[in-house]
């Protein structure tokens, strides 16, 4: 099963919000998405170190499984909004895992967090998928969203979850 985290990164007056336009996997490309991306081997080892986890992986069970898991999960959301985006955030918040499903298998899961910063409106570009800032209410309203790159215009169709996991975000900060 493939394990992914998502930020929800929000202005601190929670009026904006930092998205991604997503080139890739082809399912997405051309959607704004929240930061984030795949869980990978150094998050697992990052969250073993930081958990203080010191056995094999395969001999823990139950409880401290799940830590371990949701410590991937909140490494890789830092690692990926800092690669992404430009920010470092300390403080996360998980409000939500979304599953992907099929024939009533587990294809994938993704941790939901957020993120309140006031370095949201320092999101850069570091990657080939543009990274920008627009109005959580526009959002929320699932509107076409709009932003400038290299003095353009681009608009773009957001993944259909946005809106409610947006709101969502919110609720759990507030």
């Amino acid at each position: 099963m493939d394990r992914h985290s998502s930020v929800v990164l929000l202005s601190p007056q929670l009026t904006d919000i930092a998205l991604i336009h997503k080139l890739r996997p082809e399912r997405l490309a051309g959607l704004a998405n929240f930061i984030g991306g795949k869980v990978d081997d150094s998050d697992w080892e990052s969250a073993r170190v930081a958990l203080c986890l010191d056995v094999d992986s395969a001999l823990l069970t139950g409880q401290r499984r799940k830590v371990w898991r949701d410590g991937a999960h909140a490494c890789c959301a830092r690692r990926e909004t800092l690669e992404e985006s430009g920010v470092r955030i300390e403080h996360l918040t998980h409000f939500a895992t979304v599953s992907r499903v099929a024939d009533g298998l587990t294809l994938s899961e993704t941790a939901m967090y957020c993120a309140v910063t006031p370095d949201v409106y320092s999101v850069t570009t570091r990657e080939s998928e543009s990274v920008f800032v627009c109005h959580v209410a526009d959002v929320i309203r699932g509107d076409v969203i709009s932003y400038s790159r290299d003095g353009e215009r681009v608009s773009l169709s957001m993944m259909p979850n946005l809106s409610w996991l947006t709101a969502m975000a919110i609720r759990a900060i507030s």
